[in-house]
């Protein structure tokens, strides 16, 4: 989170973010962000969440995902 007070701070950028559950259910944060469960084909029981693309935004992904308003 030191990041995104980094990035709020310095860049002056309009960061977004938002926490889910392992099955995509939004805990807090942005409404913005919405989240897309991809299944694996051959198993059922092996999925991902994938943030949706928003207009106007940036996505930085790593140990935390970022979204930024460009």
């Amino acid at each position: 989170m030191q990041f995104l007070e980094y990035l709020r701070n310095i860049a002056e950028a309009n960061v977004i973010s938002a926490y889910f559950k392992f099955d995509g259910t939004h805990i807090e944060g942005s409404t913005k962000i919405d989240i897309e469960i991809t299944v694996d084909e051959s198993r059922n029981d092996v999925f991902w969440l994938n943030v949706k693309q928003i207009k106007d935004y940036v996505f930085f992904k790593g140990s935390e995902s970022l979204i930024l308003d460009v």
